[in-house]
């Protein structure tokens, strides 16, 4: 891990996508369980799933008690994207997401998404929400794996010219913070997405209520209001 000097101006911000700026947990949920009727297992509510989520996926199936050797993991991301895929453009954005955007652009600070959804999935996915626009770079996977972001984001670092304590990573899990990390790239997490925020404070500090109050700490001065206002 590189130290991060609070003198380092921010010249980049890179967007963690599901749970930090689309409010997709109840429909994460309603995935997850009809994964888990397919064995016939009890279904987990909202506070159950943000206690438990994690990377890898798989192993956060095995903790809900998914028996590979009755499923393998191609069919079960089959059955939580047949709900998933469908339902997302139904969830709403969490407040002042796009103001964020409006704000990084009146700054000019461009900005990236580095999400574990599928590439040509995300892409239609901020198209729909009109955030394609403001963005530089997107990055997602390429196939179904659900394996994490570690490479997308070694591969986001090089396009990005390995920027370090510049880049500040936004996201809502610990494998975000792992992520920003290994990149040696500043990070901040938002509560209202994928972990519960005690989780998270298990891994940092830098954990925030919301995207305007995380924005508001790491730009001084900062007055979301007016971009808010215009979203």
């Amino acid at each position: 891990m590189i130290p991060v000097s609070r003198d380092t101006k921010i010249s980049h911000i890179i967007f963690d996508w599901n749970g930090t700026l689309v409010d997709d947990i109840a429909l994460a949920v309603k995935s997850v369980n009809t994964v888990l009727d397919e064995q016939w297992l009890p279904h987990i509510d909202a506070s159950m799933y943000r206690q438990q989520f994690g990377f890898p996926v798989k192993t956060f199936y095995e903790g809900l008690g998914i028996d590979f050797n009755k499923m393998s993991f191609v069919r079960l991301i089959e059955v939580y994207l047949g709900i998933f895929n469908r339902g997302l453009n139904a969830c709403k954005l969490h407040q002042d997401a796009e103001a964020c955007f409006l704000w990084a652009a009146n700054s000019a600070i461009p900005t990236s998404v580095l999400s574990a959804s599928q590439q040509h999935t995300l892409n239609a996915n901020l198209e729909h929400y009109h955030l394609d626009g403001f963005i530089s770079h997107c990055f997602g996977l390429d196939g179904t794996e659900a394996d994490g972001k570690f490479d997308l984001a070694r591969r986001l670092d090089t396009v990005l010219g390995h920027p370090g304590e510049a880049a500040l990573m936004v996201g809502d899990t610990d494998h975000d913070i792992e992520v920003a990390r290994i990149c040696g790239w500043r990070v901040a997490t938002v509560s209202h997405g994928h972990q519960s925020r005690e989780r998270l404070l298990q891994y940092h500090g830098a954990v925030f209520p919301s995207l305007v109050a995380l924005f508001e700490h790491h730009f001084p001065g900062t007055d979301m209001r007016r971009f808010a206002n215009v979203a």
